[in-house]
């Protein structure tokens, strides 16, 4: 199972995977919990650009299955 955030580094990563033997089984991924576009809600740890783009980029490019789940937690210190 691979984690998937949008970027470019998670897909490599997946390519990376399965050049080296391994078989990719689903993917997941952590969306953001507010997904108004006139509030910023981006994560310090997890990219959340293109979130709204996984989807497709998973189930159709991919052809795999995706779990998704909506991210909680906030930051304590933002400082």
């Amino acid at each position: 199972v691979a984690l998937v955030s949008g970027g470019k580094d998670s897909f490599y990563s997946i390519m990376e995977c399965i050049r080296n033997g391994h078989e990719l089984l689903a993917c997941a991924h952590l969306s953001p919990r507010n997904q108004n576009p006139d509030e910023d809600e981006e994560s310090y740890m997890y990219q959340t650009a293109a979130s709204e783009c996984i989807p497709t980029l998973v189930e159709e490019c991919l052809g795999m299955p995706l779990v998704i789940r909506e991210c909680v937690g906030r930051s304590k210190n933002t400082s």
